[in-house]
């Protein structure tokens, strides 16, 4: 059992009385990235390991938790925020801030609203947005515009990784 809750699994269990039982080990994906061999023939290798401060703006918790997860398993220092006032939190006590990854829709404002407010008090500060929304919506709230970077949720942890090295290289 210690095993499983290591490496982030759970057991399930069913039993019934003259039936027997039945258990289930559930782990998360791998969350590393394939090597070359490994890669989809034709596909070019892409940096996704990084140690840089990404602060996590979004009001899902377990989409803010995955986020988190796969970023921290790829070397990267996380900080989680489920509303725009944790951010702004974050950001206020917080040296060094290198993405602020940031759901579109959030409680009370905006992400690009939220992530205009931060980069007024820091200057340069590299922002990439992910929505479950269809894009005519995600337009509606500004975030389509030309040099804004979306994220299309749901995701799997090699895209968002890639999505986040992109963003911090540009």
């Amino acid at each position: 059992m210690a095993i499983v809750q290591r490496h982030r699994g759970t057991v399930l269990v069913d039993s019934q009385v003259g039936k027997g039982s039945r258990f289930r080990v559930v782990l998360p994906s791998s969350l590393r990235a394939p090597t070359t061999e490994e890669a989809p023939a034709g596909a070019g290798a892409i940096a996704t390991q990084g140690c840089e401060t990404i602060l996590v703006v979004e009001d899902d918790k377990a989409v803010r938790e995955f986020a988190c997860r796969v970023l921290e398993q790829a070397g990267h220092r996380t900080l989680a925020a489920a509303s725009p006032d944790e951010a702004r939190r974050w950001a206020s006590e917080t040296a060094a801030i290198d993405l602020v990854l940031s759901d579109v829709v959030l409680p009370g404002m905006n992400g690009r609203e939220l992530c205009e407010e931060l980069r007024n008090h820091r200057v340069g500060l590299k922002v990439l947005f992910m929505s479950g929304y269809p894009s005519d919506t995600v337009s509606q709230h500004g975030v389509l515009e030309t040099g804004i970077h979306l994220l299309q949720k749901p995701f799997v942890a090699q895209t968002l990784l890639a999505a986040v090295r992109q963003v911090l290289d540009a």
